[in-house]
């Protein structure tokens, strides 16, 4: 327990490493130092994206350290412009810290401290040349979770409820919520550049935007479980084509702003999303959200689409024909950062790419290798206990395996996450996220950080892979066998496999 002289002494400590910080800061490099209480050891981990792409962690600068007596100074790696950075802890994840801005020549100084208090607020302090913007990140953290714990509050009668009724009520609280954003952003202007100003306000009226089209995916869902869902849906069209491009707090944006913010992005590809769905053939293919992003931001067609892809190898986000669209694109990409990820995406799921060669252990403890099983065609599915989707995918797949004729022809395989091995064991008993007599393996309690998993970037779950008889990829994004319509393209992706 931390008594008041510890306290003070911390940030005593605090106080002189910024100091040092400046004094070290005669370059563009910003220095970040932090400060853990001396009594504690962890492994961190920053992040800094020059180019974060939406919400994936893509194109980021890692750097990882164990801190010595509770402090590190670190001069964080040369970018240009302004970044986003996120620190990650590994025995304390509730000092986690994500989408901080940075810019060159900060310094930036944090105080994490143990919280006696339950369910307070983690005590974390800001100091040095940039506070202003994590003072404002914290501030809308908090705000943040304040209006999640309040909720939307839906109208008891869904059953005669439409969409275009409504919408005014979700748009009034979420217009509610930015002033309030609005007036934080405010009260910090004078300590902001103009540069991190601009993005700050995009990234609050972006991420409301994607907000609210995740209320338009969720009435969709509500909706088609009625006769009249042709006619709900509809009315939810109306509402996206009239009201989501007049949006006023969008003409707030800047053009550097938009053109930083990662948040932009994120909202970029769930708006296209329903573009496409709404107003064209409706089919959510490659090629489709290619033409959309060249037709509505040209200016950030190279960013968007190594977007979608990010989305698409972190997500599992619903794109056909990305492995090709990729392989095709990845020649004609201009700009040198998003050039060299979409050809490394692109040689990880473009069909025909090799799969990872990966030896793992069996429930049996017997070592696994996926070059073992040449000649066949195998299934792979990625779960982690406690995820529904994964035991719905396990229903599908039992019943693809049920009523596949060439048993001898197919391997079903399923990787579980999770990182403790006596809970992997009890679900894979359990029959609810895989059969028992499907090849179970375990990741070595390294879960999303085992080298098959971040080769292919797949922190969602679940998420599956077929692998024709030469070892090569067949699907990186299959569908998932749950209803008869995606299990018969299934069924095709597994012949097709075979020829």
């Amino acid at each position: 327990m931390y008594t008041i002289h510890k306290s003070i002494l911390l940030i005593t400590c605090l106080f002189i490493l910024t100091q040092v910080g400046r004094s070290q800061n005669q370059s563009k490099n910003s220095i970040l130092t932090l400060q853990i209480p001396a009594d504690q050891t962890d492994t961190i981990t920053t992040y800094l994206y020059p180019h974060k792409l939406g919400s994936s962690n893509k194109m980021a600068i890692t750097t990882k350290l164990i801190p010595r007596n509770g402090q590190v100074v670190w001069k964080l790696p040369s970018f240009d412009s302004i970044a986003y950075m996120d620190i990650k802890f590994v025995r304390n994840p509730l000092w986690n810290q994500y989408n901080y801005l940075v810019e060159p020549g900060d310094t930036i100084s944090i105080l994490f401290q143990p919280n006696e208090a339950v369910n307070k607020e983690t005590n974390i302090q800001y100091a040095g040349t940039s506070i202003a913007k994590y003072a404002i990140r914290k501030s809308l953290d908090s705000l943040t979770r304040v209006i999640i714990q309040k909720g939307i509050p839906y109208p008891p009668q869904w059953d005669t409820l439409y969409f275009d009724r409504f919408f005014p009520i979700v748009k009034q609280l979420i217009t509610s919520d930015l002033q309030q954003k609005e007036a934080i952003l405010q009260s910090w202007k004078q300590q902001l550049s103009n540069l991190a100003y601009d993005v700050l306000l995009a990234d609050i009226c972006y991420q409301q935007q994607t907000g609210l089209l995740g209320q338009i995916t969720a009435f969709e869902a509500y909706s088609n479980k009625y006769p009249d869902a042709a006619e709900r849906n509809k009315a939810i069209q109306q509402v996206f084509n009239q009201q989501m491009a007049a949006d006023p707090w969008l003409k707030k944006v800047s053009h550097s702003g938009r053109n930083h913010s990662m948040y932009y992005m994120h909202y970029l590809i769930h708006r296209s999303s329903k573009d496409i769905k709404y107003k064209s053939s409706g089919q959510l293919d490659a090629k489709s959200y290619w033409e959309w992003f060249e037709k509505e931001s040209p200016l950030q067609l190279e960013k968007a689409i190594a977007t979608l892809a990010a989305y698409y190898m972190t997500h599992g986000f619903e794109v056909t024909g990305m492995g090709t669209q990729l392989q095709e694109s990845s020649s004609r990409m201009t700009q040198p950062q998003y050039a060299n990820f979409i050809s490394d995406a692109a040689s990880k799921f473009g069909i025909g790419s090799p799969v990872f060669p990966f030896v793992l252990t069996d429930t049996k403890g017997k070592k696994v290798s996926i070059a073992s099983f040449k000649g066949k065609t195998v299934v792979i599915d990625f779960w982690h206990t406690g995820c529904l989707p994964c035991m719905q995918l396990a229903v599908g797949l039992k019943q693809v395996k049920k009523e596949w004729k060439e048993k001898d022809k197919i391997i079903f395989m399923s990787i579980s996450k999770d990182i403790n091995r006596d809970t992997w064991l009890k679900s894979v008993a359990s029959g609810k996220y895989t059969e028992p007599d499907n090849i179970n393996l375990y990741t070595e309690g390294k879960g999303t950080n085992h080298p098959l998993i971040l080769h292919y970037g797949f922190t969602a779950s679940p998420r599956m892979l077929i692998i024709d008889p030469n070892g090569k990829l067949i699907s990186t994004n299959p569908p998932n066998p749950v209803n008869p319509t995606d299990k018969k393209h299934f069924m095709q992706l597994l012949e097709q496999s075979m020829q």
